[in-house]
C-alpha cells in the first residue's frame, strides 16, 4: 500500500470530511476511508526487510493490531520500540510517519507536526505527504499560518492537486473560523462593557470586532451594529446611532429589538409618528414576551392616555385662612357677613378611579372624588363644606397628538360640621387637546354643572357653564401655560330680610322689606401658570388667575312701605373683579406609591362696586365684597 492511502480519523480536531492517511508502507498495510469512516480494511502482511529480527516483527504486528483496533497509544508504543532497530531508509521513514499519525490521533499535534517536518527535511520519498500532514497537524493546533507555509512547500504534481485543495480549503476555513472567534470574543467583551456602563471599553470592543466582521455571519454583524447603535446613543450621537441601527436591520430585518430602539430614537427627536411605526413593526418581528410587553407599553405611552389599572390619591392639608368668611359655602353663594373672621382649617381630599383599556386608543374610567374643608373658628364653622362626585370618563386618542375626554357625573355637597345637605350637582364635561410638536399643547374645554339647592337653599338651583381655551409650553424641566375662558353661573336670587337700622335712608320705611340678592353672574376668566423642577423631586409652581363677574340681575330692596324712589335708589348691578395669586412647593418621596409634602400660599383679592360706605352710591349695599384673603396650607399626599 502506498503512503498516500488514507485511514479513518478519530475524534481528533480536524475538519470534517478531510481525508487523512496512515500506513506501514514497508511491510504492513492498513486501508481505511475517512469519508466512509465505517469499516477498517484488514491488515495486509508483506515481507519485512531482510535482517529484521523476530522481536521487530512481533512489535510491528502488535502495533498493527492495536492500530486497527484504534488503540493508538499502544500502537505508538509498539512502533517506537521497533524504531531503534530499523536501519535508515524508506522503511524507517515510513515507520516514523506512522508514529506521527498516532501522535495526531492522540491529540499531540505539535509532536506529530515536528515528526512530519523532520521527515520532509530528510528528503524522504514521503516528503509531500509529510508536509501535507504537518499542515493538518498545524491546523489542529490552530496555527493556520504554519499550515499555509507547509502547503506552499508541497510540490505541484498533478497527483497531489486534490490533497492540496483539501488542505487549502481547510486552512481558509480555519482562518475564517479564527476571525469569527476573534469577532465573537470582541463582541462579547464590548457587550459586557456596555452592560456595566463602561462606554469607553464598549467602543474599543466594537472597533476590535470591526476588524473581523467580514467573515462573521450576517446575524452576528447585525448584533455588532445594534451594539454600536446603543453605544452611540449613550454618547449622544443619535445620527450615528440611527445609521448603525438601520444597518443592523438591513442584515437582520426580523430583529424586533432594533426596531424598538429606533422607535425610542424617533420619540426622543419628536417624531411621534415615526416612533409609532417602528414600535408596530417591532411587534411584528422577533421579540421575547418580556420585550413585546415593554414595546406595547411604549406604544400605549405614545397616546395621551393614562395607563390602564387602578389609581388613587389622598391628601391631607392644614393651615390658616386670614378671612375664612370668604371660604367654604359663603364662597359658593357669593356673599358673606360683614367683617373678616380668621380661622385655622383642615382640608382632606381623596379620589379613586379604575382605568379600563377598552381599546388601544380608548379608556373608560369610572371615578369618585371628594374633599372636605373643616373650619376651626366657631364663628365660621357653618361655612365648612364637603363635596363628593362620582362619574364615568371616556378618553379617546384619535392619534398620538390629540385626546378627547368626555365626562358625565354627579354628586352632592354638604355644609357645616353637621354635614347638612347643601346641593345636588350634575356634571357634563368635554375637553379636546392637541399637541404641536414636542413642546406645545392647545386645549379646548367646556363644562356644564346643573345644581339643585337643598335645605331651603332654592336660590342655588341653576346651571353653571364654563368654556376655556388654553395653551401650554412644556420643556420638560419647566413649563408655562396660559388660558382664557368664560363662565356663566345661572343660579337664582337670595331673599334676605332687611334690618332698618342698617339703612338710615329708609329707616322705618324698610320695615318688612326684603333684600333681593342675585347670585348668578357671567364674565371672562384668564389664568397664567408656571412650574419648575428644582431637582428631580422638588417642584415649584406659581399661578395667577383673574375673573370678572358681572351679575345677571340687579340688587334691590322691596317692601310694602318702601317708596318707589327708594326702591330705585337701592337698585344696583353688582360687578366684581377677583384676582388670585398662588405658589406651591412639593417635595416628592418614592415612586410606588408616590409620597409628597407640600406647602401652599394663596392671596385672594376682590374689588367690587358693592361695599359699605357713607355715600349715596353705597347707601343700600347689603355687604362688602371688597376683601383681601391670605391662605397658607401645609400637608402631605400619596398617589397610588
Amino acid at each position: 500500500m502506498s503512503a498516500s492511502d488514507p485511514v479513518c480519523a478519530s475524534n481528533a480536531a480536524n475538519p470534517t470530511g478531510v481525508l487523512r492517511r496512515a500506513a506501514i508502507r514497508w511491510a504492513l498495510a492498513v486501508a481505511g476511508s475517512l469519508a466512509a469512516c465505517a469499516a477498517w480494511a484488514p491488515a495486509a502482511f508483506a515481507a519485512p526487510p531482510s535482517g529484521a529480527s523476530h522481536t521487530v516483527r512481533l512489535e510491528l504486528e502488535s502495533g498493527l493490531a492495536h492500530f486497527q483496533a484504534r488503540r493508538f497509544a499502544e500502537a505508538r508504543a509498539a512502533f517506537q520500540r521497533a524504531l531503534p532497530d530499523m536501519p535508515p531508509g524508506e522503511a524507517r521513514d515510513n515507520l516514523e510517519f506512522d508514529v506521527g499519525v498516532c501522535d495526531y490521533e492522540l491529540g499531540d499535534y505539535r509532536a506529530a507536526e515536528q515528526r512530519f517536518v523532520r521527515l520532509a527535511e530528510a528528503a524522504s520519498p514521503a516528503r509531500d505527504e509529510a508536509l501535507l500532514h504537518a499542515g493538518w497537524a498545524a491546523l489542529a493546533r490552530d496555527d493556520a499560518g504554519a499550515a499555509a507555509s507547509y502547503l506552499d512547500a508541497v510540490s505541484r504534481e498533478a497527483a497531489l492537486d486534490e490533497k492540496r485543495r483539501e488542505l487549502a480549503t481547510a486552512i481558509e476555513t480555519k482562518r475564517a473560523d479564527g476571525e469569527v472567534a476573534a469577532f465573537d470574543r470582541a463582541l462579547a467583551a464590548a457587550t459586557a462593557a456596555y452592560d456595566r456602563s463602561d462606554l469607553t471599553a464598549a467602543e474599543a470592543g466594537v472597533r476590535e470586532a470591526r476588524k473581523y466582521e467580514a467573515r462573521a455571519p450576517a446575524r452576528s454583524r447585525a448584533a455588532l451594529d445594534y451594539l454600536a447603535g446603543l453605544v452611540a446613543h449613550e454618547r449622544g450621537d443619535d445620527a450615528a446611532a440611527r445609521a448603525a441601527l438601520e444597518q443592523s436591520l438591513s442584515r437582520n430585518p426580523e430583529d424586533g429589538a432594533v426596531r424598538a430602539v429606533l422607535g425610542e430614537l424617533a420619540l426622543e427627536s419628536g417624531d411621534v409618528d415615526g416612533a409609532e411605526r417602528h414600535y408596530r413593526e417591532s411587534l411584528g418581528a422577533d421579540l421575547s414576551p418580556t420585550e413585546a410587553n415593554a414595546v406595547r407599553e411604549a406604544l400605549d405611552a405614545l397616546y395621551p392616555l393614562p395607563r390602564p389599572g387602578l389609581g388613587a390619591w389622598l391628601a391631607v392639608g392644614a393651615g390658616y385662612d386670614s378671612n375664612a368668611t370668604q371660604s367654604g359655602s359663603t364662597e359658593t353663594v357669593g356673599y358673606a357677613v360683614p367683617g373678616a373672621r380668621p380661622s385655622s382649617f383642615t382640608a382632606p381630599t381623596w379620589g379613586i378611579e379604575y382605568r379600563l383599556k377598552s381599546s388601544e386608543r380608548t379608556r373608560v374610567v369610572p371615578y369618585y372624588a371628594g374633599d372636605w374643608l373643616l373650619l376651626g373658628n366657631a364663628d365660621v364653622q357653618d361655612a365648612s363644606l364637603s363635596s363628593h362626585e362620582a362619574g364615568v370618563r371616556f378618553q379617546l386618542a384619535p392619534n398620538t397628538s390629540s385626546e378627547l375626554r368626555l365626562t358625565a357625573g354627579g354628586g352632592a355637597t354638604l355644609s357645616g360640621l353637621q354635614l347638612s345637605p347643601f346641593s345636588l350637582d350634575g356634571l357634563l364635561r368635554a375637553r379636546f387637546s392637541v399637541s404641536h410638536g414636542r413642546f406645545l399643547q392647545s386645549a379646548l374645554g367646556a363644562e356644564a354643572r346643573p345644581s339643585l339647592g337643598l335645605s331651603g337653599l332654592d336660590y342655588l338651583t341653576g346651571t353653571r357653564i364654563d368654556v376655556s381655551l388654553g395653551e401650554r409650553f412644556d420643556a420638560g424641566r419647566w413649563g408655562v401655560g396660559a388660558a382664557v375662558g368664560y363662565r356663566y353661573n345661572g343660579i337664582g336670587t337670595q331673599l334676605v330680610s332687611v334690618d332698618p337700622l342698617r339703612y338710615p335712608l329708609c329707616n322705618r320705611l324698610c320695615a318688612g322689606a326684603r333684600f333681593e340678592l342675585p347670585l348668578g353672574y357671567s364674565g371672562p376668566v384668564a389664568q397664567l401658570d408656571a412650574d419648575f423642577d428644582v431637582t428631580a423631586r422638588l417642584q415649584l409652581v406659581a399661578f395667577a388667575r383673574y375673573e370678572h363677574r358681572a351679575y345677571l340681575e340687579r340688587n334691590r330692596i322691596d317692601g310694602p312701605l318702601l317708596p318707589e324712589r327708594l326702591r330705585a335708589l337701592s337698585e344696583k348691578t353688582r360687578v366684581d373683579d377677583r384676582l388670585a395669586l398662588g405658589a406651591r412647593a412639593r417635595q416628592r418621596f418614592g415612586a410606588a406609591p408616590e409620597l409628597g409634602l407640600f406647602l401652599d400660599y394663596t392671596l385672594r383679592l376682590s374689588r367690587s362696586n358693592v361695599a359699605y360706605a357713607r355715600d349715596l352710591d353705597h347707601a343700600f349695599d347689603y355687604d362688602d365684597r371688597n376683601f383681601t384673603q391670605h391662605i397658607v396650607e401645609v400637608g402631605a399626599d400619596a398617589r397610588f
